[in-house]
Formats: C-alpha cells, structure tokens, sequence
C-alpha cells in the first residue's frame, strides 16, 4: 500500500489494453453479411501525478514540516519580541513622541 502511494506521486507511463470493435462486411450478391467483434490493442497512457497523493504522503512522512499550521516556537518567538523592543529602547526613534504610538 506505501509503495503504491509512493508510486501514484510520480508521473509515469502505463500499458493499457484498450478494446475496440471490429467490424467486416462481406457481400455475397444481394446479401450483406456484417460482423463484429471486440478486439483489445495495448496503449501506452501516461498517468499524471496525484497531488492529493504528494500531500497526504509529505504530510505523514514529516508533519512536523508539512502540517497546515505549523506552530512557531514560542520561546523563538517571545525572544524575537524581546529583542525587538531592547532595540527599541537602545535606538529610539527619532522626532517621535509617546503619544504617537497611544490609540
């Protein structure tokens, strides 16, 4: 079942056999004879990638990677924060008041 999972992920080519009908008219004087018949021929089809199968397979294969939500990590984020206002503190804004950042 993986294997097949992993296998509807790429594009390839397949043999098929496809029927078709065959059809012979034979006319003997006034009489016209019809037959017919189904005959297979092999087809080479190519299959494209199923991409519902590349994200079900990306998902469960590292869903710490490939999840709809990745989380962030909040320590990371809180850190970013911190140094984003130690910055501020340190290289403040020139010409502003603190009133300008008030609602």
């Amino acid at each position: 079942m993986e294997n097949e999972l992993f296998e509807s992920c790429k594009t390839r080519t397949v043999t098929v056999k496809k029927p078709f009908k065959l059809k012979t008219v034979k006319v003997d004087g006034k009489k016209r004879l019809e037959e017919e018949r189904i005959e297979y021929a092999e087809e080479q089809v190519v299959v494209p990638a199923n991409v519902t199968a590349q994200i079900f397979y990306l998902k469960n294969r590292r869903p710490e990677k490939w999840k709809d939500k990745p989380q962030e990590n909040t320590t990371e984020a809180q850190n970013t924060e911190m140094q984003t206002l130690a910055d501020l503190l340190q290289h403040p804004l020139p010409n502003r008041d603190i009133k300008d950042f008030e609602e």
